[in-house]
């Protein structure tokens, strides 16, 4: 995440970014690959719509689906619940292809960023 939050002209350990990492857990999973952790996600449930506020994969694991199939996880529980996603991705992360893919929509932009959201 790091070289993202560089590449889009913030400082990584901004208190704005430290304070978000710190809260909201309840719903925070680790990913394991080959027995390592090599990712986690971070969903917010409490309220309807759900914020997908983290979902990292360790570099040297992405673009082997992955991710990718962690995020049909979530989806499905979401369509499940009739739940919609939001979550906000840097311009600069290529995760965002990602999010397209599986069908969420830019609903807002910034100057950094992106509101997209998935709908059941």
């Amino acid at each position: 995440m790091n070289p993202h939050l560089v590449a889009a002209g913030f400082e990584p350990l901004e208190n704005s970014h430290v304070e978000a990492v710190q809260t909201d857990y309840e719903w925070t999973r680790i990913i394991r690959a080959e027995d390592q952790d090599i990712g986690m996600i971070r969903l917010v449930k409490k309220n309807l719509p759900w914020h997908l506020r983290h979902l990292q994969i360790l570099p040297e694991y992405q673009a082997r689906g992955i991710g990718s199939a962690v995020l049909v996880d979530v989806l499905e529980q979401a369509r499940n619940e009739t739940a919609q996603i939001v979550l906000n991705v840097l311009k600069v992360n290529p995760a965002r292809e990602l999010y397209v893919r599986f069908g969420f929509d830019v609903v807002e932009d910034n100057d950094s960023a992106y509101k997209m959201v998935w709908c059941a």
